[in-house]
């Protein structure tokens, strides 16, 4: 019994919410709050919570079904009771059915049923509420899941014991294979293990699944991630070395047309190749937009180190793409602290990754968690053009 939930009782009439309160408080309840208006109940109930409410029918101003119609849109999980007279009877059972209300006593009420109902409504409330942040923890955790903060979820039942798994109890899995195809396998894996040597029923569901593609689901990104550092390297640096003029800032005008124009290409023909050579049913659109901006970002950065430093800038991006593709297909969590501090914490490969795998698998926009990354990458590469174009013109 829980005697220090709070209940609101509203009367017209003194006597009778003096009567139930001092009931209450023999029962050992010592949160009771009496109203003999109504309106004054509503403007409490507007700042306190409570578990059960007792209204009176027949009341001066406000009737007590328009005061628990109140009271509900105030706090829809509360538990409410209708006290009657008896030739009110018909129009209690009518508001049972359309309002909602829990129960309607009739006067003279009898202690003991209205404390059992009490008790119970108490009860039910506790439930409802619990209900309600069940769900919403469930809806936030979902929400989680989509939106990649957790690989996965598994929900176990409070009584989870031996007895309850023999009795076919469930552990509930959630995995978000499109966040990164190397944990799906993973955990699918240990989760299959786990179930075979013992008793364990898992339920296991997927988000943005994968398993269709099997190994295919990791190579793809690697591999398109791959074909357009390699190409735009080329581009960039070909574009650099070839479009001069003695304006130079004609000349990286010039460059950076170039540049966009074959970033268009270089996305869009990477990403039909891979998707032909992988044989998946993956739309073509959305991946090679994505990949445009990659080689767009890409290029910047290498044509304005070409720029400043010739040859030797092409260091700038190899070194870049060598630490990278360390982190592209391992999660952030498989990385030793070291790395993840002095490397993976600003490694833009690490970002583009996590980008392919947005787009391809889990229906993202192209703008997403690498955006920030590529625009970084690409005002960088502007800043060393800049640099080499007022360098240029001072010697």
């Amino acid at each position: 019994m829980n005697i220090f939930a709070k209940i609101l009782i509203v009367d017209d009439e003194v006597m009778v919410t003096k009567t139930l309160k001092t009931l209450l408080k023999l029962e050992g309840y010592s949160n009771v709050f009496t109203f003999n208006s109504p309106n004054e109940a509503v403007e409490w109930l507007k700042t306190n919570k409570c578990s059960v409410i007792i209204s009176d029918f027949i009341m001066p101003d406000m009737n007590g079904i328009e005061f628990l119609i109140k009271a509900k849109e105030i706090d829809p999980n509360v538990t409410q009771i209708l006290l009657t007279g008896y030739a009110d009877k018909e129009n209690a059972i009518k508001a049972i059915n359309e309002v909602g209300i829990f129960k309607y006593i009739e006067k003279p009420w009898n202690n003991d049923d209205i404390i059992l109902n009490i008790k119970n409504g108490i009860e039910r409330t506790h439930l409802k509420n619990q209900l309600e942040n069940k769900i919403k923890e469930l809806e936030e955790l979902n929400k989680n899941l989509e939106n990649g903060k957790y690989y996965a979820s598994i929900i176990i039942p409070k009584d989870f014991t031996k007895n309850s798994i023999q009795k076919n109890g469930k552990i509930n899995v959630t995995i978000n294979e499109g966040l990164n195809p190397m944990i799906t396998m993973q955990l699918s894996n240990a989760l299959s293990m786990v179930g075979k040597g013992s008793e364990i029923n898992f339920d296991i569901k997927s988000i943005n699944s994968v398993t269709s593609l099997g190994m295919k689901a990791m190579l793809i990104p690697m591999i398109s991630i791959m074909m357009t550092f390699i190409t735009s390297l080329i581009t960039a640096y070909l574009v650099a070395i070839n479009i001069k003029d003695k304006n130079k800032g004609k000349s990286y005008l010039k460059q950076l047309l170039y540049l966009l124009v074959m970033s268009f290409i270089i996305g869009f023909t990477v990403s039909a190749l891979v998707i032909s050579i992988a044989s998946v049913d993956i739309k073509i659109v959305k991946p090679a937009l994505y990949l445009t901006l990659v080689s767009f970002a890409l290029m910047l950065l290498i044509n304005g180190s070409v720029n400043l430093l010739g040859k030797k800038g092409l260091v700038i991006p190899m070194l870049l793409f060598i630490l990278g593709m360390g982190t592209v297909q391992l999660p952030y969590e498989y990385l030793n602290e070291v790395w993840q501090i002095v490397v993976a914490s600003w490694e833009p490969f690490r970002y583009i990754g996590n980008g392919i795998r947005e787009v391809l698998y889990q229906n993202k926009d192209i703008l997403n968690s690498a955006t920030l990354s590529l625009v970084i990458i690409g005002v960088v590469g502007i800043i060393l053009s800049i640099i080499s174009i007022y360098n240029k013109k001072e010697g």
